[in-house]
């Protein structure tokens, strides 16, 4: 029984994990539009997980491209809600790793915006 309740898991998530490189290349294309970017991250939240720091990267790259700053933030935030409970843990070493992109592209955080306490 427990077996099989353990191949179960690991098929869901082998497919989890899929689904997020599809949505994750989804970003990448060049050719991305603005309503295929929203729902890719909207796919990505949706999933259990905090997004890798690479997954983000190609979500800001994309929304340079498209040139749509308040997106951009807006996914910085579904970052940090996304971290949960674990927030003080987590979203420390999410945001270490993605400052220097967020440099680069001039992406401001929530909070150097003053509007997170």
């Amino acid at each position: 029984m427990f077996r099989i309740s353990l191949k179960a898991s690991t098929s869901l998530h082998n497919a989890a994990r899929q689904c997020l490189k599809a949505q994750a290349g989804a970003i990448c294309r060049p050719d991305i539009d603005h309503w295929e970017i929203r729902k890719a991250m909207n796919d990505i939240t949706a999933e259990d997980l905090v997004p890798e720091p690479r997954i983000i990267f190609a979500a800001f790259k994309a929304c340079r491209r498209l040139n749509d700053y308040s997106l951009a933030v807006r996914y910085l935030e579904a970052g940090q809600w996304k971290c949960g409970a674990k927030k003080s843990t987590i979203w420390p070493w999410v945001l270490q790793e993605i400052k220097p992109t967020l440099s680069e592209l001039g992406i401001l955080t929530p909070e150097e915006m003053g509007l997170v306490s």
